[in-house]
């Protein structure tokens, strides 16, 4: 274990252990699903009870970097406030300098440089973080994934935590393009739910933001979504109630 305490090192099978470690953690965080069609885009994030005191919706986890950007993330969900306050800070720069709106390969390229010089310098911890970045640009949405080692794909959906692979099994059954947003947040917290392992999982609360064509960002109030918790809230990891 004394290499992870010398950097980013390769070892003698040519991995750079770091990576594999702060991988593993972003794997086994909270689930997040986004998902878009040409209507809208849907952002869940399932935030575990903890604590029946603690009010859930006063701890937002999707967080803003504009008003047409948003992101959340699985693993050490406070290693994203600080890559989320150093991306704000650089592009809200460069939208000044350059007097042009953000458009999604420049979100991909100062994201990914930021996730990835912490995987090249010494005395940096790499992020335990997988991130979900959505933008809304020229009335168009995308989905940016970015992994530890600062990988970023766009994609048409995505699907980042522990429950990511039964997620992504049931996205890639859906017919995404035409659904309107009532359809996508449905469909969101079915997945989320029939992901979710009730024997080893905690009960979660379920936060949701939506970008539109008419509008860019909305938080979505629980009352707005109850019907559909209480519909799939007993689903199990096969789909049954």
């Amino acid at each position: 274990m004394a290499i992870l305490d010398g950097g980013p090192i390769y070892t003698s099978t040519g991995e750079v252990l770091q990576i594999q470690y702060a991988q593993k953690r972003a794997d086994t965080g909270n689930t997040c699903i986004a998902l878009k069609s040409k209507h809208g885009l849907v952002m869940l994030k399932e935030k575990p009870i903890d604590n029946n005191l603690f009010i859930t919706e006063s701890d937002n986890k999707i967080l803003k970097i504009t008003d047409e950007i948003y992101q959340m993330a699985s693993g050490i969900e406070t290693d994203l406030k600080y890559v989320n306050s150093q991306l704000k800070r650089e592009l809200i720069k460069w939208k000044h300098t350059n007097e042009e709106s953000i458009s999604p390969e420049i979100l991909r390229k100062y994201l990914s440089y930021n996730v990835y010089q912490h995987t090249s310098y010494f005395n940096y911890r790499v992020f335990g973080v997988n991130i979900i970045s959505c933008i809304k640009f020229e009335n168009e949405f995308k989905i940016l994934t970015t992994t530890c080692d600062g990988h970023s794909l766009f994609h048409k959906a995505s699907a980042i935590g522990k429950g990511s692979r039964l997620a992504k099994t049931e996205i890639e059954k859906l017919e995404l393009d035409d659904m309107n947003l009532n359809d996508l947040v449905e469909n969101g917290i079915r997945i989320l739910y029939k992901s979710f392992d009730s024997v080893k999982d905690k009960p979660f609360d379920i936060e949701i933001g939506v970008f539109t064509s008419e509008n860019s960002f909305i938080r979505l109030k629980k009352e707005d979504y109850k019907e559909l918790v209480d519909k799939y809230k007993d689903f199990s990891v096969d789909g049954e109630e």
